[in-house]
């Protein structure tokens, strides 16, 4: 959110009463900002730079339709006025209105070319909305007027590995990590774009750097696990799984990835308990019957594996691995 200063001596002007709403903004008052920019706006009704400020208060406490109908007022006053545009652009955003922010986003950066934060925005509600290529052309303009946002590296590494632009997701996010190098996210986020070029050492290295910033960060260790056993480091996914699951013992993916650690260990037992505990939390996931119909199967145990590649089957009519096995199963 932008907030407008203006300058003038204390005393009992529309002004004063803006300028002290600024420092009350500025010291975390949002109470007494309100107050103040009211009164100001009851001095002077056509003041849009006070309607826009109060505007970013009410959205800093979520009030967000108050801040959408002073950002508004505040362009009825002012129509070039684009950092109310891109104010009421965001309150909308937060409000899931995805069309209206762009809207507003566009016609601010028609209004200011030069705003790196409303492309940033657009790119933001673009990215939200799916449209992965206006949001990398967002972030790039971002970029071009603000070399240093770190934020931005983030969001267009993370549009760029949504399209399975692996290098291009790797190139942003190092440079996010360079620029804020306490950012756990961006390590894990590269630790999966690593992951999936098959760079197992360097997925372990930047989900192990994410577990350094965040202890407990559940994904993490989920994800160091695949890569561990990725990597044939069976006993280590086996560790980092087990950390994952106590961290977080209502994902039913991390207990699946648990499970294939342990069946490849050929702990049996561990793994059944593991699917099963997946598919409680998860009873739509086709992927855990199926598991847990190998297991089943290698325990001797035709009539059970029978019944879970079936289920699997049924939640997911086009599971090839798991019609086969039942084909294989039923051939015997």
């Amino acid at each position: 959110m932008q907030f407008t200063l203006a300058f003038a001596a204390w005393g009992e002007t529309a002004v004063d009463y803006y300028n002290r709403g600024v420092a009350n903004s500025a010291n975390g008052d949002t109470d007494g900002a309100i107050a103040n920019y009211t009164k100001a706006l009851e001095l002077k009704p056509d003041y849009p730079e006070a309607r826009n400020n109060r505007g970013a208060v009410k959205q800093a406490v979520g009030d967000l339709d108050g801040a959408i109908a002073d950002y508004t007022k505040a362009i009825e006053l002012k129509p070039e006025y684009a950092e109310a545009r891109n104010n009421r652009g965001a309150a909308r955003q937060a409000k899931g209105d995805l069309d209206g922010a762009i809207a507003d986003y566009s016609k601010a950066i028609e209004l200011r070319p030069g705003n790196a934060g409303a492309f940033y925005n657009r790119g933001a509600a673009r990215q939200v909305k799916g449209d992965l290529d206006g949001a990398i052309a967002d972030y790039t303009e971002a970029l071009k007027l603000k070399p240093v946002d770190a934020g931005a590296y983030f969001n267009r590494g993370a549009a760029r590995q949504a399209k399975g632009d692996w290098d291009g997701a790797i190139a942003d996010l190092t440079e996010a990590v360079e620029l804020k190098p306490d950012d756990a996210e961006a390590y894990c986020s590269r630790g999966v774009a690593r992951q999936a070029k098959a760079n197992w050492d360097g997925a372990i290295a930047d989900y192990t750097k994410t577990i350094e910033l965040k202890p407990d960060s559940a994904e993490a260790y989920n994800l160091r696990g695949t890569a561990d056993l990725a990597k044939g480091e069976v006993g280590n996914a086996i560790v980092d799984g087990t950390k994952a699951v106590t961290l977080n013992p209502h994902d039913a993916n991390s207990y699946i990835n648990l499970g294939l650690a342990k069946q490849e260990k050929g702990d049996w037992i561990g793994a059944m308990a593991a699917y099963t505990k997946a598919i409680q939390l998860k009873p739509d996931d086709a992927r855990a019957y199926y598991n847990r119909g190998l297991v089943r199967k290698a325990k001797g145990d035709p009539e059970g594996a029978r019944g879970d590649y079936n289920e699997a089957l049924t939640l997911k009519p086009g599971f090839a691995e798991a019609r086969k096995a039942l084909a294989e199963l039923n051939s015997k």
